[in-house]
């Protein structure tokens, strides 16, 4: 699923994929996968990469711009012992645009970390933040 946004007043506003500077592309379908790779300086190890919750977590420069690999919790279990389930999100800052790729949910866009926004390099540390919080489930 794709989301396109716009920054209007400091905050994120949906609007037409067409005029959207950040796109949030959550569990990314095959032909999803493929207009990555088309119109973003993507390989398809970096999108594995994305893909794979044991990804060592980087930041590396990529065409003019930055891809960003990061690890979040995905779930806390708490049985007898803390478990944690993590997921990565994969961030590219090119073009002109900001690119957020979730393979396994989406980004809790909203709240106050995603207002006062003055461009797409705004957008990669509240996407990081808001991912960062873990769900947590207890099973008895």
């Amino acid at each position: 699923m794709i989301s396109s946004f716009q920054i209007e007043d400091g905050q994120l506003v949906q609007c037409n994929i067409n005029r959207a500077s950040i796109l949030v592309y959550s569990r990314p379908d095959n032909d999803e996968k493929e207009q990555l790779l088309r119109e973003f300086p993507l390989d398809p190890l970096d999108l594995e990469a994305i893909n794979d919750p044991d990804e060592i977590p980087r930041i590396e420069p990529i065409h003019d711009g930055l891809l960003i690999i990061w690890n979040w919790p995905d779930n806390v279990r708490n049985d007898d012992t803390i478990q944690f389930e993590v997921s990565t999100i994969g961030l590219l800052i090119w073009g002109g645009k900001a690119v957020a790729i979730l393979p396994r949910d989406q980004l809790p866009i909203g709240g106050r970390e995603f207002k006062r926004m003055t461009s797409r390099f705004h957008f990669a540390g509240p996407a990081i933040y808001g991912s960062s919080i873990p769900r947590t489930s207890q099973r008895h």
